[in-house]
Formats: C-alpha cells, sequence, structure tokens
C-alpha cells in the first residue's frame, strides 16, 4: 500500500513535468484561487491549467485545537492538557481522465507540520496502602507526537475550478496522507515520570495511524479565459 502511495504520486508528478514542456493550448491559461476546509484544517490553494487534462496546485492548510479536562476516579484525579498542531503546505498534481467531466486522480507530496502534545498533572493526593503521595509527588507526565515532515498524498476529486463555464466554483476532494509512524516523546518527573522503554512501547500501539484521510471541500474563483 505505501510502496503504491509513493509510486503513484511520483507517476502523477511526472505526467505533470512533461506536459509541462509540451507547448500550451489555447484554453490552457486559466487559473483559479480557492479557499478549503476539511480534515487538514482551514486554508487556501491556487491552481494553474497547464492542459485539458492536467492541473498542477499548491496550498496551505492549518489548525489549532486545545483543550482541558479533569478526570475523577478510583486512580488518580487528575488535569489533561491536550493540544495539536494541523499544519500543511501542498504541491499536488491534478489528472482528468475526461476533459468533459469533473472527476479527477490526485497526487503528489506534502510539507507535514501535524504535532499532538498532552500533559497529564495529578490534582489530589494519592494514597497506597498506608502511604499517602502528594500531587507534588506524584508528578507530571508529558507527551508528544510528530510525523514525517514530507508525505505523499492521493486521493480523487470531483469538481473543475479552471472550467470555462463558470467564474466560482466547488470542489471536494478525499484521498489519504501516508505520514509514516508517529513518533512519540514523553517526559515528566515523580512518580508518573515515564522509563525509556515506554515510548517505543506507546510508538509500537500507534503504528496503525500511518495514515490520515483527507475529507476536503473548496470554493474557488477562476481567473482568465
Amino acid at each position: 500500500m505505501t510502496d503504491f502511495l509513493f509510486r503513484t504520486s511520483a507517476g502523477l508528478c511526472l505526467l505533470a513535468l512533461v506536459a509541462g514542456m509540451s507547448p500550451p493550448a489555447a484554453s490552457a491559461q486559466r487559473a483559479a484561487v480557492a479557499a478549503r476546509a476539511g480534515t487538514p484544517g482551514i486554508g487556501w490553494e491556487f491552481l494553474v491549467e497547464v492542459s485539458g487534462h492536467i492541473h498542477v496546485r499548491t496550498g496551505a492548510s492549518y489548525f489549532t485545537y486545545n483543550r482541558t479536562d479533569e478526570t475523577t476516579g478510583e486512580d488518580l484525579d487528575l488535569d489533561v492538557e491536550s493540544n495539536a498542531r494541523l499544519f500543511s503546505l501542498a504541491a499536488l498534481v491534478d489528472l482528468y481522465p475526461w476533459t468533459r467531466g469533473g472527476v479527477r486522480l490526485s497526487g503528489g507530496v506534502l510539507y507535514n507540520g501535524n504535532l499532538g502534545d498532552v500533559s497529564a498533572t495529578a490534582v489530589a493526593p494519592y494514597q497506597i496502602g498506608e502511604r499517602t503521595f502528594t500531587p507534588e509527588e506524584i508528578g507530571t507526565l508529558d507527551g508528544e507526537l510528530s510525523f514525517s515532515t514530507l508525505a505523499p498524498y492521493l486521493g480523487i476529486g470531483f469538481g473543475n475550478l479552471a472550467s470555462p463555464k463558470r467564474r466560482v466554483g466547488v470542489a471536494l476532494d478525499l484521498g489519504v496522507i501516508y505520514h509514516r509512524r508517529p513518533v512519540v516523546k514523553l517526559g515528566g518527573s515523580g512518580l508518573v515520570a515515564p522509563t525509556a522503554e515506554q515510548a517505543p512501547q506507546v510508538e509500537d500501539n500507534l503504528s496503525s495511524f500511518r495514515f490520515f484521510p483527507v475529507l476536503s471541500i473548496g470554493i474557488g474563483y477562476r481567473f482568465g479565459r
């Protein structure tokens, strides 16, 4: 599956490069700019029609999420603060098998700046047998999640933002980003401070999260004839 993503994305980019070396058709002077929102975040993109079958585009997406929860149970009472940052820069190629249709195959590469971190801090004493530990003795556990910097993308899309039929259009993208297995860093203090073996164990548990699903919708404006 991963080899298929790499080879298909590279093949689409090579196809766009070959097409770009050919003399452009008279109709291949259209471009579009769009606002996008979806699972990669909120952002923009710019695309150029290389030929009737091939478009190239670039864009950026960004989103942050922060949340604080207090967990109370039979074990520890914790304040858990979690943060996520989605950030990506994309260079993509769109292949339209049918020039009169809006269905396309998309592939390319992304700069992947997605990050996540979590911090859990004890807020109440905890008793083990006859010994009671203070929150300071229990300590804090910190975790950070990061991914590979470069990630291939492969997907299918619907809608042609450079279509000569309309100035304003809508495009939908469905696909997957392969960002490899997440890298985990753990730190902390006190009784809950992690050992050296725990980070690799967490990485193994997250090994199935190598793919990031993409569902994105864009509204764009076309320039040119």
